[in-house]
């Protein structure tokens, strides 16, 4: 799975064709966004995001929260508005706390200028990460009862599945994504306040830029601060000597393979060359075997140290090509030189014997 977003409310502008950028590191996320439809007699006295990240410790959804404070500077009547819905069929949608029914649902596709706005930051250096959307998202419209002049609540509540990106070290980064940009189609809009909740230590990245403080990070601004708000958050990384296992487990297999070849050597001086050269095969190949075993020993205890619900798939990879490319020339070659060790302590066996 990768890059999540949180739902909220989406503008959909005008469709059209777009091609999500979908490769193994990660999986696509969810657009989620603000309110699209008849806007501009409304103005947006505040609103507030608050995202809770917690449960991605444990691999479950997220809970979303956006609340809005809308003045209405037209008539009464009802706007028509569109939101992209992942997941919204767990959450629930009130104006001024009265629940609101969900109209009739459709999918469509998502404009490419979200595309090209969607990163998040790089939890290290100063990179950002894709943030891919799927090509097409589920939509649902309905309309706000609105009163003349009138200042109203809306309230949005759900819950979002984790998503992750694999950049290639021990943890995955989760990904969070929140289009902003079509709150700028409101007739007004005043403030916007970012809570964010993270697991315990985890480490963490935002643009714009969040205040951190303790594991909560938060940001109030006057007007949308960017199109885009990217998150990313990962559990610390950890067991970074893990590579010290494996080369232990290396170190050993190369001792013992040794302590092996002179061992049978010796013990062979007073053997006839056929058993000789019998044991001389057999003690190289179990050499090698030993080597191997142990060397990959090691890479898997490093694995199990680490949090299994939040490993990357990407981390390991490199090491196992190699092993699996360059283990062939290396057996063969460590088998070639152990097995010519062997026959010169037999030799020099026999001539101390």
């Amino acid at each position: 799975m990768k890059a999540a977003t949180l739902l909220a409310l989406l503008a959909l502008g005008a469709a059209s064709d777009v091609h999500a950028n979908i490769s193994a590191p990660w999986q696509d996320g969810e657009p989620a966004g603000e309110p699209s439809g008849e806007l501009t007699d409304l103005e947006v006295l505040s609103e507030r995001i608050e995202l809770d990240l917690r449960p991605l410790a444990s691999a479950s959804a997220m809970p979303v929260k956006v609340r809005y404070q809308i003045r209405n500077q037209g008539p009464a009547g009802t706007r028509r508005l569109v939101f992209v819905t992942p997941g919204l069929e767990r959450g629930e949608i009130r104006l001024d706390g009265k629940l609101l029914p969900r109209a009739a649902m459709k999918r469509e596709k998502i404009p490419r200028k979200w595309i090209e706005a969607a990163r998040t930051p790089a939890i290290d250096g100063d990179d950002t990460l894709p943030y891919s959307f799927a090509e097409e998202a589920n939509v649902i419209v309905f309309s706000l009862p609105l009163g003349a002049a009138a200042t109203h609540e809306l309230q949005i509540a759900y819950h979002l599945a984790p998503a992750w990106y694999d950049t290639g070290v021990p943890y995955v980064s989760h990904q969070v994504g929140y289009l902003l940009e079509p709150a700028r189609r409101f007739g007004r809009f005043g403030t916007l306040q970012l809570e964010v909740h993270l697991p315990g230590g985890w480490e963490a990245a935002s643009v714009p830029r969040l205040r951190r403080e303790g594991d909560r990070l938060s940001g109030r601004f006057d007007g949308v601060p960017a199109d885009f708000l990217g998150i990313t958050a990962r559990r610390p990384l950890e067991y970074r000597w893990g590579w010290v296992l494996v080369a232990l487990g290396l170190a050993i297999g190369l001792a013992g393979g040794l302590w092996l070849t002179v061992r049978l050597g010796r013990a062979t001086g007073k053997r006839g060359a056929g058993l000789a050269l019998l044991l001389g095969l057999a003690s190289s190949l179990l050499a090698v075997v030993l080597l191997f075993v142990l060397g990959v020993g090691g890479q898997v205890l490093w694995q199990l140290l680490l949090d299994q619900s939040q490993m990357s798939g990407r981390y390991f990879y490199d090491g196992s090509m190699a092993l699996m490319l360059l283990g062939p020339v290396v057996a063969l070659v460590y088998g070639v030189v152990l097995l010519v060790l062997f026959f010169r302590v037999r030799a020099r066996a026999r001539l101390l014997a």
